[in-house]
């Protein structure tokens, strides 16, 4: 391995200043057996109480619509996109019951095609919701982009998504991207959900306090970077987009240290990528982690647009942040860090399963396809 690539992670922009959106539907593979749907186990947090995770597509996002309709108090949803039609009209259902309903939206969207033009996503959500009586607001623009996914229901579930509350995100047809969702009753780590959703509606500062909770822009590279030291065997991350240079030089770091690095990107050769227009999307960034030994695949199906990172197939992260440096510096974004057995050994199982039928780099990088540049329909991403 040629050890001058460690250090060209600092000339590397390619997509370290990016985040990407919405996904598009991908074909359903089958899980090995016992891992489909969700799973929940204890976690071993002192006075920890239910956690469940989720894994989309194989289940519908109907629970999280349920979840919503079924609130008796209070609804809290902050969330990049809004598009899923019956999880709009659940909110409006529930706040005509008498329930407390806010909801914050990303005003500005990132805009492909023009820039300088966002794109007008959460608008007819925004539209419909505050013509309902919802209380509805965008979201604070001191940050570049709210990019979190999550929703507090009666003070005493946070669902910490990874999924966009769109049709796509939220699939209902079995169809749609690989999504991850915490549902998180750890009454600790609820009660900072709350009031880390409480600052940003007042466009306050908020610093969170609990071990487990990963946000941007306040200590998640903090709380990545230490997940990822922590490693002694492996560390396996799956991930839409990745490119920041201080994670990319400690996984290579790692690997120079014995510890065996897989990872899975989202498979986006029909996007461009932005440090080299002659290349594809994130193959900038695969070739580079695959020069430093990393052992890097593309997941084709279903379309990944999860986020996540697991050491020694045990504790885990699960979120809205993406391994760039925007998306760790700049966006408000939400995951949480699980330790609880059950949960850890089944996202091993589903990660293991998705890399099992990755698509090598060299294939990608070298295949001699014409790839110009095209954003499948559905598919929006941003800086």
């Amino acid at each position: 391995m040629n050890r001058n690539h460690v250090y060209s992670w600092a000339f590397v922009a390619v997509l370290g200043t990016s985040v990407w959106g919405c996904a598009r539907p991908g074909t359903l593979f089958p899980l090995p057996d016992g891992v489909r749907g969700s799973v929940s186990g204890q976690s071993r947090s002192p006075g920890s109480t239910l956690r469940v995770l989720h894994v989309l597509p194989e289940e519908r996002g109907t629970f999280l619509v349920n979840a919503v309709s079924r609130a008796k108090s209070s609804v809290k949803l902050q969330v990049y996109m809004l598009t899923h039609p019956g999880l709009i009209d659940a909110l409006v259902k529930t706040h005509r019951r008498g329930v407390s309903v806010q909801v914050l939206l990303e005003e500005k969207p990132y805009n492909p095609g023009n820039p300088s033009a966002p794109l007008p996503t959460n608008r007819a959500a925004y539209k419909t919701l505050s013509s309902a009586g919802v209380p509805v607001r965008w979201s604070d623009p001191s940050f570049r982009f709210t990019h979190a996914k999550a929703v507090t229901v009666d003070d005493v579930t946070t669902y910490v998504s990874t999924a966009n509350f769109t049709k796509s995100g939220l699939s209902t047809e079995g169809r749609g991207a690989r999504e991850y969702v915490i549902e998180d009753r750890v009454p600790p780590d609820v009660a900072e959900f709350s009031a880390m959703f409480a600052a940003d509606w007042e466009r306050r500062a908020y610093v969170p306090e609990s071990p487990d909770l990963v946000v941007s822009p306040t200590n998640s590279r903090e709380k990545i970077l230490s997940l990822i030291a922590s490693a002694r065997k492996e560390v396996f991350v799956q991930v839409e987009v990745a490119g920041d240079p201080e994670v990319s030089t400690l996984l290579a770091q790692k690997v120079r240290d014995g510890v065996k690095v897989r990872a899975l990107l989202a498979d986006l050769r029909r996007l461009q990528s932005e440090d080299d227009p002659a290349l594809p999307a994130n193959t900038d960034v695969a070739r580079l982690w695959r020069d430093n030994g990393i052992e890097v695949l593309f997941q084709k199906s279903p379309h990944l647009h999860a986020k996540a990172i697991q050491v020694d197939g045990g504790r885990f992260y699960v979120g809205s942040v993406n391994l760039t440096s925007n998306s760790l510096n700049n966006n408000r974004e939400l995951g949480v860090l699980i330790d609880t057995p059950d949960l850890a050994n089944k996202m091993a199982q589903v990660m293991n399963s998705d890399y099992s039928r990755g698509q090598t780099v060299s294939t990608v990088l070298y295949n001699g396809e014409s790839l110009p540049f095209f954003a499948p329909p559905g598919f929006i991403f941003f800086r």
